[in-house]
């Protein structure tokens, strides 16, 4: 088989996986089972700059100029989508973290305030004891 139906059969096959029907698909469930499909277009993103740096190689190898400039160019324009992706996927995660970090903070503060009222009673029962104390001493029972 030559270079030339080669790239042929790679570009054919590469059209036939670009629904993702072949591939394995990779999970992208959050917590709650939902699909955030900010996450499967990011996976989609990455098979397809995958499939056009095959394609880049092989017509870099076979000398084909106009494809090469054209695969670059996909290339460059696919790498800019997953960026975006990313940073939009970063900031979905840094909400999703703040908003579950409220909770936390109202929990700690009624911890701390149980924490202050249980220590309350060790303090009473303290000054109690050395009052009892002092007035034993006074009385003269030991």
């Amino acid at each position: 088989m030559d270079k030339k139906s080669l790239f042929n059969d790679q570009y054919k096959s590469s059209a036939k996986t670009k629904s993702g029907k072949s591939d394995k698909p990779v999970k992208s469930e959050s917590s709650k089972g939902t699909v955030n499909p900010a996450v499967k277009k990011l996976e989609d993103t990455r098979r397809a700059i995958a499939e056009v740096d095959e394609l880049r190689s092989l017509a870099a190898s076979l000398g084909r100029k106009e494809k090469l400039a054209a695969y670059d160019k996909a290339a460059v324009d696919l790498r800019n989508i997953e960026r975006e992706l990313i940073t939009k996927l970063g900031k979905d995660i840094a909400a999703s973290v703040k908003a579950g970090g409220e909770p936390l903070e109202e929990l700690a503060a009624r911890l701390r305030a149980r924490i202050e009222k249980m220590g309350r009673l060790p303090r009473r029962l303290d000054k109690i004891s050395k009052v009892i104390l002092d007035i034993s001493a006074v009385i003269g029972w030991k």
